[in-house]
């Protein structure tokens, strides 16, 4: 039997990985919440404080993006599984605070993964239709928010925490042994299993993609480079500071339990179709202006979600943002390979993560505050509104500063 395209093996991984380590780590956090305090005696403060420790990517993810730039990304998804894969192996064996804190810290350590793979080899793997496959690969954020919160139940019911905890451990490190064997940016790999399998050569595909792209030097020093990641981070800010304060948004209204629970599944439907649909848009009309388009859906989104007082309607335009804002994560790799190129990719998305866990960072602490002062989310909601107007002037500039010579 003959085996499939590698480049198909390669984006189901990246799928999975993707979709399972943002589940464990979103989705599935809050659910091993009681089971900590009854346990320790520990307030939520206390437990929530363990998902403040992402601040360390900013030393983490630069030295991702160097080391799969010059050594390829197989050595670094390798090792961002395994230390993922030990910090959860090592939570059972929790007493303490602090150990709950390191543990944290070593999961927080390798989630840069999450964006950098499918970044860096979908576009390889699939030159002429990356934004497709692209949108199809994050579609594994959703699918694993479904499934992986009711594993997890059934694991912490009927067995224990611990095991969920070591269950999460061992998926990881299969992943690790699944990028050992099938991961690869070789272009010489590439090529042949492009011919292999009779896939359209287009020039895009007989270039080895890796060495074309914005030097870091010619690229750190240029005001289109800068415009660009500073769009990226205020179009990111809507993931904590709206997806994680929705449902408080909603209680402040006296709006029931099962409207605010269709309301963010909702948002997740929204976000799944927008991946796919936008992704594919993007193959068309390029990812800046796909990118556009996506912060115009979530400001829109936004400001409907504040005037909209009905139940159907709040459903509604959770689904619409969400539209919006789910096709922000493979945009983001898109738009870095489509202005960077593939040459120092890893790099500069790097960056965009710094920015991103910068602003991911300070908007919740800054609506908590409106909140506390004011007593509503609304003044908050516009604030994001007023950021992602900016960051798509932002972004719609750039379009027209020089070009970096990769591109003449």
């Amino acid at each position: 039997m003959a085996m499939p395209y590698r480049g198909t093996l390669i984006a189901i991984i990246c799928s999975l990985s993707a979709g399972l380590m943002m589940s464990m780590l979103v989705y599935c956090f809050g659910l091993f919440a009681n089971e900590l305090r009854m346990e320790f005696g520990w307030s939520a403060l206390e437990i929530n404080f363990a998902l403040s420790f992402g601040i360390i990517n900013i030393f983490t993810a630069p030295l991702y993006g160097r080391i799969s730039d010059k050594y390829g990304i197989k050595i670094v998804m390798i090792i961002c599984y395994l230390v993922v894969g030990f910090g959860y192996l090592f939570r059972p064996m929790i007493d303490t605070l602090f150990e709950w804190y390191l543990f944290s810290a070593i999961v927080a350590a390798g989630l840069p993964i999450h964006t950098l793979a499918g970044g860096k080899l979908i576009p390889l793997w699939y030159p002429d239709s990356k934004g497709k496959v692209m949108g199809i690969v994050y579609t594994g954020d959703n699918i694993g928010g479904m499934i992986m919160p009711a594993i997890t139940v059934f694991f912490i019911i009927f067995l224990s925490w611990q095991l969920a905890f070591f269950l999460f451990g061992i998926i990881n490190f299969i992943f690790a042994f699944l990028a050992f064997l099938f991961i690869t940016d070789s272009f010489e790999i590439i090529k042949k299993e492009r011919s292999k399998h009779n896939l359209s050569q287009s020039l895009n595909s007989k270039i080895d993609q890796t060495t074309i792209g914005v030097d870091l030097r010619e690229g750190f020093f240029s005001l289109r480079m800068w415009l660009v990641m500073i769009s990226i981070g205020l179009g990111l800010i809507t993931l904590t500071g709206i997806v994680t304060q929705l449902p408080q948004f909603l209680e402040e209204r006296n709006i029931n339990i099962a409207i605010i629970n269709s309301s963010v599944f909702s948002l997740s439907l929204g976000g799944l179709l927008s991946k796919i649909f936008i992704g594919r848009l993007s193959d068309k009309i390029s990812a800046l202006n796909s990118m556009i388009i996506s912060f115009i859906l979530q400001a829109a989104g936004i400001y409907l979600l504040i005037i909209s007082f009905s139940n159907y309607g709040l459903i509604l335009c959770a689904f619409f943002f969400g539209f919006g804002m789910g096709a922000m994560g493979p945009l983001v790799n898109l738009l870095i390979s489509e202005q960077f190129g593939m040459k120092n990719f890893g790099s500069f998305l790097s960056l965009a993560y710094i920015l991103f866990t910068i602003t991911s960072s300070f908007i919740p602490i800054y609506n908590g505050y409106i909140k506390d002062a004011y007593g509503t989310y609304d003044i908050g909601f516009y604030s994001i509104i007023f950021a992602l107007i900016l960051g798509m002037t932002i972004l719609y500039l750039s379009k027209y500063l020089k070009k970096y010579d990769f591109e003449k």
